[in-house]
């Protein structure tokens, strides 16, 4: 019997780890490691040993016997290879992940673990021939011992990063094109098989052919969102703090300590031990159950804060202890057969060390002490919002006592904030606020009350006195006052009476208000609101101006229209209105404007415009008439009685989908200051007719007939479109026998559609591989109804041998492994299929 002290299995998922801890703070993994090369043992291995089996396999010791080259290469701190993926070396076309071995100091011997590729399209290079030695998966060709690589240069850091996670965790999985299993893991092949699939949708994602079954599989298991998702739980740096809130660790019987953690390791479970009081969550995103802290977050990159409460119930010291293993790239290594020379033929693998440090954790310790007290200190504000302070704002308290004192900044928005002293019960501490922060605008600061001038530590037994300062404001109020003036008129020349309206808006409070003032044409103070708090905005609008024969109103000056209330005597506002004489009418002008009929003005490009020709004895003009309706000025005065003619001239391309009919003016003729109308309005109406057509369906197939599905076969198609801004999805049955299936005819020409196939039949012996419409997105076009077919290519599916005969049909695969530690490479064969 070939045989030798058997040592440790891990699994590819499982990782050893030393906890770093170092008092109150943060304790991060060694983020510093490069690649690991392997351990050298102290002394060189029998000739042959028997290695321990890989996690979920049960080999005969005839394939765990390390001997020959093999056992050279585990001697100098490499990789000895044991089998593939089926756990036996009879199987003469290995398949990854591969078994590999290697010595790992730590451990004192050595440590089995999975391999998985990373490069599918190369052989696997884990055939094991009986002296040891290394051959590809056809024995064409004899390769080296796998060589230590820094890493596996055509991978992104995201995608290693990815690759580590899908190594370290079992993941529920749809089942895999070739195996009825659920969960990607190292327990048996079926499932190592599936977690060999996910690295490859992550590593070769592009060798699987768009809309293949395999592709399908990737995208619903480890989609680009997916793998986003997990890079959330992967910081580059792990972070990991606590703190206690006021940093003093002594703290009487009866309070409660406020724990502040950070970290950026979200929706993980951190282990947390507690020695002495309980432990709850008292702020933050995170949950505690069952001894593990869970914090929630979605940037790796912003460290989130929750807080955690400890209340001394009992007098002694609290340990309060964080660790967790975090998600993370830093311990793989990476190893390739054949990298040393001019083949490119083997697989680089990876594997997931897990014999280096790489726990991260926190720890700190409260001392609960009896005939001991504290404070807290708390601002509260009388006749003034927190708010009104810029952000930030604290309020300095001084507290003295014998032998000590302490300045305390507490907040404007009544935060408790901890004295974070402890001090002898009977000690007396004075209390004075200090300087104030300067007072906001339009409030005026008038006094402070201290709720005790001094404080007694543990008066009435309390372990924790309450203490606060009331600083009360009183508001700053004001108003304004309004009048109207005239200018090139007087009040004189408006009936008695004549009042002119103004309204004034403001917010206090974050409640708008507005009002409005009425102002006498003679100039009277009308008086307006005295009540505003100084500082606030208010904004002056003229609303009804009275008209004045003769005379034309041209604007009104405010002085100014939007100000702020300010201290003193209120602001006397003035509202001129300045109008000019208007001579009596001898000329006129007109406008125009573009109307439409049967189309919208946005089914044109921005900026349209429709052209009219003006002509009048003596003089024409051209003016362009913008789609949207807006009127526009003629910019021409023509005395009275002048007739003007109007007609359109060429029209803007008609938009796709739609045909120009006809026009209709409103006159062709006009004539200046016809009814006195000193500007006629003038209008021009287009006519479009909609463009309407549609498409036909019919089933093509390769690979497969018609006759070779059951009679009354359909195959499914949905198309979908938008019209006007509202969606339409319609499914239409497709019969095998290539039939024609009418579609829609009412679709307006440049109408975009797009074409599914969702209902696909099962033909047994036969692999679906894809559906080819032409096209599958299309625009409806003028002529005649568009007929596109959707071909659906079969090809026969030979029988998928599994279990210990054969690898789940799998090709070829590129691997990665996980040794304790070290991550491995093998190449292989491009798969025939994908």
């Amino acid at each position: 019997m070939v045989g030798q002290r058997k040592w440790k299995t891990l699994s590819a998922i499982a990782l050893a780890v030393a906890f770093l801890v170092s008092g109150t703070g943060p304790v991060l993994a060694n983020t510093a490691l490069a690649a690991s090369h392997g351990d050298t043992p102290p002394l060189p291995a029998s000739d042959p040993f028997v290695a321990p089996a890989c996690e979920g396999s049960s080999p005969s010791d005839s394939d765990l016997a390390v001997t020959g080259q093999q056992l050279e290469n585990y001697n100098r701190g490499g990789i000895a290879v044991l089998y593939g993926s089926s756990g036996k070396r009879s199987d003469r076309a290995a398949q990854a992940p591969g078994c590999g071995t290697r010595y790992v100091a730590s451990e004192g011997g050595p440590v089995s673990e999975w391999m998985y590729c990373t490069d599918m399209a190369k052989d696997t290079c884990l055939n094991v021939r009986p002296d040891g030695s290394l051959e590809t998966k056809d024995g064409s060709e004899k390769v080296t011992p796998l060589e230590w690589l820094d890493g596996n240069d055509k991978l992104t850091p995201a995608q290693t990063r990815v690759i580590a996670y899908i190594l370290q965790n079992d993941l529920t999985i749809t089942r895999p094109p070739a195996a009825d299993v659920t969960r990607a893991s190292n327990l048996n092949v079926h499932e190592r098989y599936a977690r060999q699939m996910l690295v490859w949708c992550v590593s070769d994602g592009d060798l699987f052919g768009a809309g293949g079954e395999n592709n399908r599989w990737c995208n619903a298991n480890m989609s680009a969102e997916r793998q986003a998702e997990i890079l959330t739980s992967i910081p580059e740096t792990p972070l990991l703090e606590l703190s206690l809130s006021g940093g003093y660790p002594e703290l009487p019987v009866g309070v409660t300590a406020r724990l502040r953690v950070s970290t950026n390791l979200f929706n993980q479970p951190i282990e947390l031990t507690t020695i002495g009081e309980d432990v709850a969550v008292c702020d933050g995103d995170a949950t505690l159950q069952d001894g593990r802290l869970t914090v929630r977050g979605s940037d790796p990159n912003v460290a989130e804060v929750v807080e955690l409460c400890v209340t001394g119930n009992t007098p002694g010291v609290t340990t309060v202890e964080l660790g967790i293993t975090p998600q993370s790239s830093k311990y793989l290594s990476w190893a390739q057969s054949n990298h040393f020379t001019n083949s490119e033929t083997c697989q680089v693998f990876a594997a997931f060390e897990r014999s280096r440090p790489a726990k991260v954790g926190a720890l700190t310790r409260l001392n609960f002490v009896e005939d001991a007290g504290t404070f807290s200190l708390r601002k509260e504000l009388s006749g003034i919002p927190s708010s009104a302070f810029p952000k930030g704002t604290t309020f300095p308290v001084h507290a003295t006592w014998e032998g000590g004192a302490k300045t305390i900044e507490l907040p404007a928005d009544g935060t408790p904030v901890p004295s974070g002293v402890t001090l002898p019960e009977g000690t007396v501490v004075t209390l004075t606020e200090g300087d104030l922060p300067e007072t906001p605008e339009g409030y005026t600061f008038t006094s402070n009350a201290l709720s005790a001038e001094t404080i007694t530590i543990l008066a009435d037994d309390n372990p924790d006195i309450a203490w606060s300062v009331t600083n009360t404001y009183k508001r700053e109020l004001n108003g304004f006052n309004l009048r109207k003036t005239l200018s090139g008129v007087s009040a004189k020349d408006f009936p008695a009476g004549t009042h002119f309206t103004i309204t004034a808006s403001w917010t206090v409070d974050g409640k708008e208000t507005s009002r409005e003032f009425s102002l006498p044409a003679d100039g009277s103070i009308v008086t307006g609101p005295t009540n505003l708090p100084v500082g606030t905005s208010v904004t002056l609008k003229e609303i009804k101006i009275p008209k004045l024969e003769g005379y034309t109103f041209t604007g009104v000056t405010f002085t100014p229209d939007t100000f702020k209330i300010a201290t003193g005597q209120p602001l006397q506002i003035t509202a001129e209105n300045t109008y000019h004489n208007t001579p009596l009418a001898s000329e006129g002008t007109f406008s125009l404007r573009k109307e439409l009929s049967g189309i919208p003005s946005s089914a044109f490009p921005k900026g349209t415009t429709f052209p009219v020709h003006a002509t009048w004895e003596g003089g024409a003009k051209t003016i362009e008439l913008p789609a949207d309706g807006t009127p526009v000025p003629s910019g021409v005065t023509l005395p009275e009685g002048t007739v003007v003619t109007l007609t359109e001239g060429d029209l803007p391309e008609a938009p796709e989908g739609y045909t120009f009919t006809s026009n209709a003016l409103s006159a062709e003729t006009i004539t200046i200051l016809a009814d006195d109308n000193p500007d006629i309005a003038w209008s021009v109406t287009n006519t479009y007719k909609r463009e309407l057509n549609g498409f036909n369906l019919r089933k093509t197939l390769s690979g497969v007939s018609a006759k070779d599905f059951p009679a009354g076969t359909h195959f499914t198609i949905t198309a979908s479109w938008t019209v006007d801004g509202k969606e339409t999805s319609r499914e239409f049955s497709l019969p095998a026998d290539g039939s024609i299936v009418t579609g829609p005819t009412n679709l307006p020409v440049g109408t975009s559609v797009t074409l599914k196939e969702i209902k696909i039949p099962k033909l047994e012996g036969y692999t679906f591989t894809g559906v080819t419409f032409t096209p599958d997105t299309f625009k409806i076009a003028t002529g005649q109804p568009l007929q596109i077919t959707a071909e659906n290519t079969y090809r026969n599916t030979p029988l998928v041998t599994t279990g210990n005969e054969g690898f789940l049909a799998l090709a070829t695969l590129g691997g990665v492994l996980t040794v304790g530690g070290f991550t491995l490479a093998l190449l292989a064969r491009k798969r025939s299929e994908v």
